[in-house]
């Protein structure tokens, strides 16, 4: 509990601005070495770079006879770590403009990504001199220490450090750390509401009132510190802010996760549009998303729209995503009109207090030449602005000659929550009756059973299953794709006839959309999915591997020689599938299938002897050790270094134990 007394009254004390802060000290031509008193008399000499970093300084000894000390409310020993780090921090100003200089001084360090390399190195350097300022006890008792200074610089530099030492850390990880009391952690479901919940949602006060007894509110933070410590202090929420502020958004997420207390101090930062962490949030990007961003410049037309599309489906839209919208915001001006749109859908997974910074850039794809830019703009935009209209002008749109631009207007409506698609009901239950297009009919009654889930919108879409047109029977089912899965379940029957229908295309996608299935749902069909193993498509063979993957342990390995027989399936994305599914039953029953996969070691194609090599690293110790030649003869000989690399991390595992 030490360390989270120290950092309440840091932050309680150390971080506010204090009367002074508002205007500037004029600099004093000192005659004197300046020199500061402690409360039982001692005297610390100031070199004047020194004193010219406090706000108190500096107006105290405008206030004093010339060479006379400056009182300070600290004891000797406090007082001299904290004349040792004003000294240390004259460093860090020294060789800057003029300008720079009072900048620092006046503001402190800059926040994010602003604070460039050698300036954040110099002020590292400045708190390890001879201070030892390694942790976040080390941190706490300098702003303790330091609070009654005023001095912007040192304050920041122990703000940013603060910061760094909780960045990273998940919130059990920061409970530790802070030194929460086990009777303030939040419940298991309130863990996971919180870290689900949008990054600044404000807290949904009336529904927790209704719905779970109040939490008591904890008493001043500065009556805690005051009681524990002896001494006065001001509120925690105001003067923590500073260093909360300097916090990335995925530190501030996990901190709303440590207690109701810490819940709301981090609000105080996200969920205010004023203050310094929205005006310039610092985001958590992450090296996927770097490598995915810089992916982005490519010539390949289809390459760039996969970029995006993966960004949109792959990377945190809370805390990660936010980093790169700069990377994609450019391609929203892109030749081509599918990348533009795939910008414009990648930055519309972005939270509303994120997307709003890019808001001018998407509202100029309201006019864009192309028409499925335009209507996904509209849905981006009506995140922003829900009474602009921007759904309407979609809506129109399912009036179009052009029955692409229908179906658009159908899906894009069908993302609306039910509140607002129920202004559109009119429209879409006229399309779902009447459009021309089977394509936009089927559409349509899939987000009209949103709206009418028992008007048998969806038998209608079932009855489809048997036209004669395979682009409508495969229509059908992409449809039923799109249920939650215990709508999906109630029409599994329909969807196993699928699996035999004459055209290929319609057969993979049953089996792909019963892979939505719950496993304990899809157990019953295993072994219609099974059959399809012999399919004469390569593509509805590898669907049904990774359907297959979708089940229970258990299940999957009732199976299991029936996946042992595909290893050898060509082409090679067939085999590969197969190998990664057997990874996915429990060790005991993948060792009886060891045997088989050490065999296709030596398959033709590299990716399919690196996913044999992955997937026999999971077996256990003892069945492993039967393999261990081959895998050495791997490690040492295959022409592949990623197929050597993943072998060498295989016998790690064996000369470990």
């Amino acid at each position: 509990m030490g360390s989270i007394v120290f950092f309440y009254e840091a932050c309680a004390r150390g971080l506010h601005k204090s009367k002074w802060s508002a205007c500037s000290p004029r600099v004093r031509d000192l005659t004197h070495m300046p020199q500061l008193r402690t409360i039982d008399g001692q005297l610390f000499d100031l070199s004047e770079p020194a004193a010219r970093l406090s706000v108190f300084v500096q107006y105290a000894l405008d206030d004093v006879a010339d060479g006379a000390p400056v009182l300070v409310d600290l004891g000797a020993a406090s007082l001299a770590r904290v004349a040792a780090l004003l000294e240390r921090t004259v460093v860090v100003v020294e060789g800057e403009p003029e300008e720079r200089r009072v900048e620092l001084r006046t503001q402190g360090l800059p926040r994010g990504a602003a604070l460039d390399d050698e300036l954040h190195a110099a002020a590292d350097a400045a708190l390890d001199a001879a201070l030892g300022v390694v942790s976040l006890l080390d941190v706490a008792q300098l702003l303790f220490e330091l609070r009654l200074l005023d001095a912007p610089l040192p304050t920041t530099m122990l703000a940013e450090r603060a910061a760094r030492l909780l960045r990273g850390q998940p919130a059990a990880a920061l409970r530790e750390l802070l030194g929460v009391a086990d009777g303030d952690f939040l419940s298991a479901d309130e863990v996971t509401a919180v870290l689900a919940e949008p990054l600044c949602a404000p807290a949904a006060a009336a529904a927790a009132t209704a719905t779970a007894p109040a939490v008591p509110t904890p008493p001043p933070l500065a009556r805690s510190v005051s009681q524990a410590m002896g001494e006065s202090g001001q509120d925690f929420v105001t003067t923590a802010r500073p260093c909360l502020e300097r916090c990335d958004a995925r530190t501030l997420r996990e901190l709303k996760a440590v207690s109701a207390a810490w819940q709301r101090r981090a609000r105080e930062v996200l969920c205010d549009a004023a203050s310094a962490w929205r005006r310039q949030p610092i985001w958590s990007p992450s090296a996927e998303g770097r490598a995915l961003a810089a992916r982005l410049s490519g010539r390949c037309v289809v390459k760039r729209h996969g970029v995006l599309a993966c960004m949109g489906r792959e990377l945190d839209c809370g805390v990660d995503l936010p980093g790169h919208a700069l990377a994609v915001v450019p391609l929203l001006e892109d030749s081509e009109w599918m990348v533009r749109r795939a910008a414009v859908q990648t930055l519309g997974k972005l939270e509303p207090a994120a997307l709003a910074q890019h808001g001018a850039a998407l509202a100029a794809r309201l006019g864009d030449s192309g028409v499925f830019v335009q209507i996904e703009a509209r849905f981006v935009m009506h995140k922003l602005e829900p009474a602009a209209g921007h759904m309407d002008a979609v809506a129109a749109k399912l009036e179009d000659s052009n029955e692409y631009v229908r179906r658009a207007a159908v899906e894009t409506l069908g993302k609306l929550d039910l509140a607002d698609l129920a202004q559109h009901q009119q429209a879409l239950a006229k399309a779902a009756k009447e459009d021309k297009d089977y394509d936009v009919q089927i559409a349509a009654r899939v987000v009209m059973h949103k709206l009418e889930p028992a008007a048998g919108h969806m038998d209608a879409v079932v009855a489809k299953l048997e036209h004669s047109y395979w682009g409508v029977r495969n229509a059908a089912v992409e449809a039923l794709s799109k249920l939650d899965s215990a709508a999906l379940a109630q029409h599994g029957a329909a969807l196993v006839a699928k699996l035999e229908d004459p055209v290929s295309s319609v057969r993979r996608t049953a089996v792909e959309t019963l892979g939505k299935l719950e496993p304990a749902a899809l157990a019953p069909h295993g072994a219609a999915v099974v059959a399809r193993l012999e399919d004469s498509d390569s593509g509805v063979r590898e669907a049904a591997v990774q359907t297959l993957g979708e089940l229970e342990p258990a299940a999957l390995a009732q199976h299991g020689a029936a996946l042992v027989a595909k290893l050898e399936d060509s082409p090679w994305i067939v085999g590969k599938a197969v190998v990664e599914t057997l990874g996915k039953l429990e060790p005991t029953a993948l060792t009886q299938h060891g045997a088989a996969l050490a065999a296709r070691l030596g398959d033709s194609d590299y990716r399919v002897r690196k996913a044999v090599m992955q997937t026999l690293g999971k077996l256990e110790t003892a069945p492993l050790a039967l393999h261990e030649q081959a895998i050495a003869k791997v490690a040492e000989e295959d022409s592949d270094s990623r197929v050597r690399s993943a072998a060498a991390m295989v016998l790690a595992k064996l000369t470990s134990q």
